[in-house]
């Protein structure tokens, strides 16, 4: 019976230890992959770290050639260099990261340095809004009038009548400045263009009925100032016909007996 005992004892054992030996082997695999796992994660950590002073690297002296060739740092969204570098992307990408506190002081110090602007947008915006203001007085002290056509262009080839137009849908959707407005507004630059052109229009077209007694002028007529009424008056048929003229505008001509089908 004693022996019965000790034999089972020594079972009971050796079946232990596999048990624990079984489980240190477990612990020590489960250490050795953790432990291969952070060695990853810290070597990818430093490859993207790698990666990402490479990619700064890069942009920074493309930046740097950009300013030499230009005189200024800041590139336009959509600058690509001639070999095709996104130049345009990866500084909004700057200012992006500069925004959200991601950029470390040491290369916001080296593109300041260089005259790299965080709100470029904003200065560009104010840049466009005084070329175009100064073009709109050249064409005034021209003219006459600070209101160009629609598909005006300048000699130099600047296209006034989009920008004109681009500043009325501005102020119409209320994202002009006070000061933009007032300075517009003070050399007599009109939002409702449209308005105004047909008020010319009908007025000239009275003063026409006035000395001939009758509102319909031939088609190459132009008043002695120089506006040409007929072309006008076929604009306005025209705009009839295919249903673009209000009914109040409508009514106005008819009552001083001006004819659609002339």
């Amino acid at each position: 019976m004693h022996q019965g005992n000790t034999r089972q004892l020594k079972v009971s054992g050796l079946v232990h230890g596999k048990v624990v030996r079984k489980r240190v082997t477990r612990k020590e695999n489960y250490l050795q992959k953790r432990s291969s796992d952070l060695k990853k994660l810290v070597l990818n950590g430093k490859i993207q770290a790698e990666q990402y002073e490479e990619q700064f690297e890069k942009g920074f002296q493309k930046t740097l050639l950009y300013k030499e060739r230009t005189g200024n740092a800041n590139a336009q969204a959509s600058c690509k260099t001639e070999e095709g570098y996104p130049l345009g992307t990866w500084q909004s990408s700057q200012r992006y990261k500069y925004k959200k506190g991601k950029l470390s002081p040491e290369k916001i110090k080296r593109l300041e340095e260089i005259g790299f602007k965080w709100k470029i947008q904003a200065e560009q915006y104010e840049e466009q809004f005084e070329k175009g203001f100064q073009e709109t007085l050249k064409y005034k002290n021209s003219t006459g009038n600070p209101n160009a056509p629609r598909k005006y262009k300048t000699v130099e080839g600047y296209q006034l009548g989009t920008w004109q137009s681009s500043q009325t849908k501005t102020y119409k959707k209320g994202n002009l400045s006070p000061n933009q407005i007032r300075r517009l507004e003070e050399i007599g630059f009109t939002w409702e263009r449209f308005e105004e052109q047909f008020e010319k229009g009908f007025q000239e077209t009275l003063r026409y009925k006035s000395s001939t007694g009758n509102p319909n002028a031939p088609g190459f007529y132009k008043t002695p100032e120089g506006f040409k009424l007929g072309n006008w008056q076929n604009n306005q048929r025209a705009s009839y016909k295919k249903g673009r003229l209000s009914p109040e505008r409508i009514k106005s001509l008819e009552e001083i007996g001006f004819k659609w089908g002339k």
